[in-house]
């Protein structure tokens, strides 16, 4: 049952990743670089919630916030990239994220033990979620609840003004233009919200398995 378990919440975890490249094709991107802001949003939620002492719920909304903020500065010169481009400047940035990640030190002492990512060594003792005395049935429970709050929202998105911009983006950027949707604008911000999503996969990633290393 505990495998079973195991295998259900990285599932629903890796859902947010999918999530995020399909809200990307949407406006007709392909993107090979969701794992940099996976990796970002577990970072920035296990920093959030094991040296800054953020309660599990807000350390997740820090790992969001990060990966979009991260996404916002990737969108901003490739939105007005489209096709191998976009895709290959995906590719790049996770690399570039990758890098930097493996040149990245924060360690602060946390329970007589210095704690925090340590370049290629990783980011280990994020114990947060089992030292609440949270079971792995009990997270599993809480990853499918906001995994379906997640699709109920798109769904709804997907229906809106602002859902009805991104299609016309994919579909036909010219047009878009022409109707007077800011075509630049609309695909900064879905960039921004697919970084999200993967941010947030991240923050649940790095919970349940209380490390995360550059490679992930």
């Amino acid at each position: 049952m505990d495998y079973l378990i195991s295998v259900l919440s990285r599932i629903g975890i890796e859902a947010f990743v999918a999530l995020s490249a399909y809200f990307l094709l949407i406006m007709g991107r392909v993107s090979f670089g969701q794992q940099a802001f996976f990796a970002l949003g577990a970072y920035a939620a296990g920093i959030a919630t094991t040296l800054w002492g953020i309660p599990f719920w807000l350390g997740l909304a820090v790992g969001a916030a990060g990966a979009a903020a991260a996404a916002i500065g990737f969108g901003l010169p490739m939105a007005r990239t489209s096709g191998l481009a976009f895709s290959m400047g995906s590719l790049a940035f996770a690399e570039l994220i990758r890098i930097g990640l493996l040149a990245f030190h924060y360690r602060v002492p946390v329970g007589g033990e210095l704690v925090g990512p340590d370049g290629a060594q990783g980011f280990r003792g994020i114990r947060l979620l089992f030292a609440s005395g949270i079971t792995p049935a009990g997270y599993l429970a809480g990853i499918v609840l906001l995994l379906g709050l997640t699709v109920a929202g798109l769904v709804l998105l997907e229906r809106s003004r602002l859902g009805a911009f991104f299609r016309m983006v994919g579909e036909d950027e010219t047009a878009a233009a022409s109707l007077g949707v800011r075509v630049v604008r609309v695909k900064t911000l879905g960039i921004a919200l697919a970084g999200a999503l993967a941010g947030t996969g991240g923050g649940l990633f790095v919970h349940l398995t209380t490390y995360v290393e550059p490679g992930h």
